[in-house]
């Protein structure tokens, strides 16, 4: 009994870091827009014309809402089956070549990265990354 309750609180525990990351990270993101810069810049200034997002959530959403008139959104990657207006694929299956890909998973990005490193031969940047590198 005390060996499920120390796992569920490590789970709640694991929830909170969780979402404490995505707060920070969507709070630098509107802070960078209040300043008038944006993640298309960033790709536009490394000449990343095609790009694929890992995660459909939402902030993958709030992603492709962002970057849908400014960049060419090729795929999406996700482990849940999601439609999109673009195509969608499970991380284990064969990818397509893109410029980069952006991982709105923050939390997990280093286990994400590892997986699309074997599978792709393009940058693979944390949303996080991207929004701190926007000048």
């Amino acid at each position: 009994m005390a060996k499920k309750a120390g796992s569920v609180m490590i789970e709640k525990q694991m929830n909170v870091e969780k979402f404490h990351k995505l707060f920070l990270v969507l709070d630098a993101w509107i802070k960078k827009k209040q300043q008038g810069k944006s993640m298309a810049d960033f790709l536009k200034r490394n000449a990343y014309h095609s790009v694929a997002i890992y995660g459909l959530s939402n902030v993958g959403r709030l992603l492709e809402e962002d970057l849908k008139d400014l960049a060419e959104i090729r795929y999406g990657i996700d482990r849940r089956e999601i439609s999109a207006g673009f195509p969608v694929f499970r991380p284990e299956e064969d990818l397509p070549k893109v410029d980069a890909v952006i991982v709105t998973a923050a939390y997990e990005f280093d286990e994400i990265e590892e997986m699309l490193k074997k599978k792709l031969s393009c940058p693979i940047y944390s949303i996080e990354d991207i929004i701190y590198f926007m000048n």
